[in-house]
């Protein structure tokens, strides 16, 4: 019975220095891209204390699971602009002004293949230099958010990883994909289609079918809560979209 008392004692030490030495390099990870941490609002600090501080480089995809068995939201709209002006649209805003507004605030995304961190303005280290140029989203992409509803008393972190950006050779369609990361309460996939028709007037505008999949541990989640919230931020996202599109 000892020996059991002594090897939980040394499991339960092991799995804290661990913790400990997560927490630290995450930390320094930040403070080496002139980011203050601190300043990150507490729905993020709790998600990423939720997992250990994982290494970002370490964060999977939903995708690779998706999505038998799972619930399906399907949104509809259209663009009045060609396949490609939409899409030039959606891949090049900026993402501290995509996914800035009402109902979410863009913190950072995590640049894979240069593990690099590109953030709002907000959370840099007083005196260090902000990005000046814009932040182009691209396949590969872990981006941060934290949703807020409910007049902002409801605050969810939000990470997901872009897959897919792709425009048709012949320039009539397109698609992009989106997937949740697993340390979300929430797995899911989005795919964005778009796709050339002809209105009433006979003028080309583009078509958009945004599918959702997405499956939590919690039937009221999914049902009442996501289905919800969701449908809110799916339509402020596209129709900032296109608003960007008849700016530019």
């Amino acid at each position: 019975m000892k020996f059991i008392v002594v090897m939980l004692y040394i499991l339960l030490l092991f799995e804290n220095t661990y913790a400990e030495n997560n927490a630290t390099q995450f930390f320094n990870f930040f403070l080496s891209q002139n980011l203050d941490f601190g300043k990150l609002p507490s729905s993020l600090k709790s998600f990423f204390k939720k997992n250990d501080y994982t290494p970002l480089a370490s964060y999977e995809s939903s995708h690779f699971v998706c999505c038998k068995g799972w619930r399906k939201h399907t949104y509809h709209t259209i663009y009045d602009g060609t396949v490609e002006e939409v899409f030039m649209a959606i891949t090049q805003t900026d993402a501290r002004l995509a996914w800035n507004g009402n109902n979410s605030s863009f913190q950072f995304l995590f640049r894979t293949q240069e593990k690099q961190l590109l953030a709002a303005d907000k959370l840099y280290n007083s005196g260090a230099n902000k990005i000046d140029a814009p932040i182009y989203p691209r396949a590969g992409d872990l981006v941060f958010l934290e949703l807020m509803f409910v007049g902002k008393l409801t605050k969810i972190p939000v990470a997901f990883k872009i897959e897919t950006m792709e425009l048709a050779s012949a320039k009539n369609s397109a698609r992009l994909s989106f997937s949740y990361v697993k340390q979300n309460l929430t797995q899911g996939v989005q795919n964005i289609y778009l796709y050339e028709r002809l209105n009433n007037e006979r003028k080309r505008v583009t078509g958009v079918i945004h599918e959702t999949y997405f499956k939590s541990d919690s039937d009221f989640r999914d049902k009442v809560l996501y289905r919800h919230f969701h449908k809110i931020a799916i339509k402020n996202y596209h129709e900032k979209m296109n608003n960007r599109l008849n700016e530019r």
